[in-house]
């Protein structure tokens, strides 16, 4: 940067007015030519390479000004009239079939063995190589690549596509921030059902402020890693998957009724280590192949990482199969990581598909086709037998047509009316209420407080963690925990004193109050 004096002289308004008109039609002219030369690009699927690609002016400006989704031309009630006319022909009907349904988002999670020119002193996903063999499987079109897990998200819940929105959007972000939004999800039609509905992920609440999001998504409750015992961590320090199977369990043995339960998964989170023996002394599956030497490093850390994933897989469904109810799941990886992989270093060739497959602990047809990610949940219903929602039905219907004429075109149509327009669709109506969202699947509860002898007081109950805070009138005490049923504090109580524990975060942050206990 240069200092210089100020501007002393006039100023002239004019010119100055005309200086931002050149500026402007300078950038748009380029832009055309840019997207039109293909050097420049209209969306972006991984904001952070974006940047480095494309510049700060340019990414700024365009995700600046670039957000929701523009009025379709064709936006009328009557054309919506002839939409609701199509999904209509797929009846509204209950579920024939009510299994628990389980989706598992899984955290940069592909299948390495598509990478050309790569070998690998063991198959790193032996488990996941069993379950497409013999369960409905096949490539998982993802709107993102290296980074955005809350897009994929966003494509799996709504069931919309997020090409329609701006460049490097999170939709997730720029439609909640009205207090009040909410919008069809998985959630809604599932709750029309009879299911509870749980979110489960092993990292912080507050990470892309799902603690606030998911009540507008229809969640009952939401259990983040401040609420779970026993994390071990990666060596990079994110959690390690293991812990979802008891989570999930949980969640099912928490009801009695049928749960839908969205997992999302951390362990195999970047950045990956360029120097992978500083994390990992003998790297249990190495690489050959690769002659970059900071990537091959990046990449054997990360298949060591996806490994322990794969074991977690089967950790689960073993759990899963020994259930005493139905149950479906559906596992899925978000993207691919940011390793900077290209399409021709791939078998399939392209960096935004990754993988998904369907189990069971049922029977269940084998039915292997390639989808896109927001046709996932179209396609777990198709297996129970149901047919609700709107975007549920769109989808079902387009795929008994031989003909695709329309499909996107009306599915933009569709979200435009449902997010931003005046909702035809649903009667000009929104029935989708924001929860009460409970952090953590069960309550915390105080079931005895202590006094001690020493001047602590000692309080029992269930759910605590490391990060249970004590209150006592309303002032946060330093607390120690002992287990899941205990926590101390130093503190002279007195008669009549309001105790409450609650979970916190890192920051003490309160996610969830428990109830007042009176001494």
């Amino acid at each position: 940067f240069f200092k210089v004096p100020p501007y002393e002289g006039k100023r002239s308004f004019k010119k100055n007015l005309l200086s931002m008109a050149i500026i402007i039609l300078c950038f748009t002219g380029c832009y055309q030519i840019g997207i039109k030369t293909g050097r420049l690009v209209e969306r972006f699927a991984d904001l952070n390479l974006s940047y480095k690609t494309y510049g700060v002016p340019y990414c700024f400006a365009v995700t600046l000004v670039d957000n929701g989704i523009s009025k379709p031309l064709s936006y009328s009630q009557k054309t919506m009239k002839g939409i609701e006319k199509q999904i209509d022909t797929v009846e509204e009907t209950d579920a024939k079939k009510k299994p628990n349904v389980i989706i598992l988002q899984l955290e940069s999670f592909f299948d390495v063995n598509h990478m050309k020119n790569l070998t690998f002193s063991e198959n790193p996903l032996p488990y996941f190589n069993y379950l497409k063999e013999n369960y409905t499987s096949g490539y998982f079109k993802v709107p993102t690549y290296g980074a955005g897990t809350i897009n994929t998200e966003f494509e799996v819940l709504s069931q919309m596509n997020r090409d329609f929105f701006g460049a490097g959007e999170y939709p997730y972000k720029s439609l909640v921030q009205n207090k009040n939004k909410t919008f069809e999800t998985v959630n809604y039609i599932l709750k029309k059902q009879g299911y509870s509905t749980h979110a489960i992920h092993n990292n912080r609440a507050t990470f892309y402020d799902r603690d606030f999001i998911y009540s507008h998504l229809g969640f009952d409750t939401f259990t983040s890693y401040e609420f779970m015992n026993d994390r071990e961590p990666t060596p990079n320090g994110w959690v390690k998957d293991k812990i979802l199977t008891k989570e999930i369990v949980k969640a099912l043995d928490s009801t009695k009724k049928k749960d839908f339960i969205f997992t999302v998964s951390v362990q195999g989170h970047g950045e990956y280590p360029t120097d992978v023996t500083e994390f990992i002394e003998d790297p249990k599956i190495t690489i050959s192949g690769m002659e970059d030497e900071e990537r091959a490093n990046k990449l054997t850390y990360y298949v060591n990482e996806i490994n322990e994933m794969d074991q977690f897989l089967k950790e689960l469904t073993d759990t899963l199969s020994e259930y005493p109810e139905d149950v479906i799941l559906a596992i899925y990886g978000d993207h691919l990581p940011s390793i900077g992989f290209s399409d021709d270093e791939l078998e399939n060739g392209s960096t935004f598909e990754t993988e998904y497959v369907l189990w069971s602990n049922f029977d269940m047809e084998k039915k292997d086709e390639d989808i896109q990610a927001y046709q996932l949940v179209s396609r777990i219903f198709d297996r129970m037998g149901l047919q609700s929602g709107v975007m549920s039905r769109y989808h079902q219907y387009y795929e008994r047509q031989k003909s695709k004429k329309g499909y996107i075109n009306n599915m933009k149509l569709l979200e435009y009316d449902m997010l931003y327009g005046n909702s035809y669709i649903l009667g000009q109506t929104n029935p989708f209420q924001v929860t009460d969202l409970q952090m953590g699947t069960l309550p915390l509860t105080i079931s005895d407080v202590i006094k001690n002898d020493d001047g602590t007081i000692t309080i029992t109950g269930d759910e605590y963690t490391d990060f249970t805070d004590i209150y006592i009138n309303g002032k946060r005490i330093d607390t120690e925990f002992i287990d899941e049923h205990t926590v101390k504090c130093e503190y002279d109580i007195q008669y009549g004193d309001e105790v409450q524990v609650v979970q916190g975060s890192k920051k003490h942050l309160r996610l969830q109050d428990g109830d007042i206990y009176y001494y």
